[in-house]
């Protein structure tokens, strides 16, 4: 959000009163645009994510400490050279 405000912030000083921007900064429009509606998708998706992991918590607070499930992070491929090996 910061990063696109900038942007606007830029081009509307290339720009002018009249909203004509130079020719060479049709990239930074799109830029800016793609990032003020990832922006704006996060700032909603944010909350929500953190109502689901609440409720999960709260779900799960009442499950039996004696369940077997289990996760362990193991050697893996890929550039992280991690994995996560789970059971049930």
């Amino acid at each position: 959000g910061l990063v696109g405000h900038a942007i606007y912030e830029d081009l509307d000083a290339a720009c002018g009163p009249d909203r004509r921007c130079p020719a060479g900064r049709q990239g930074d429009i799109d830029a800016g645009t793609a990032l003020v509606v990832t922006s704006t998708a996060l700032t909603f998706a944010a909350p929500i994510a953190a109502g689901v992991g609440i409720l999960l918590l709260v779900l799960d607070s009442g499950a039996d400490e004696s369940d077997d499930a289990a996760a362990r992070l193991v050697p893996g491929p890929g550039q992280v050279g991690l994995a996560v090996e789970g059971r049930l």
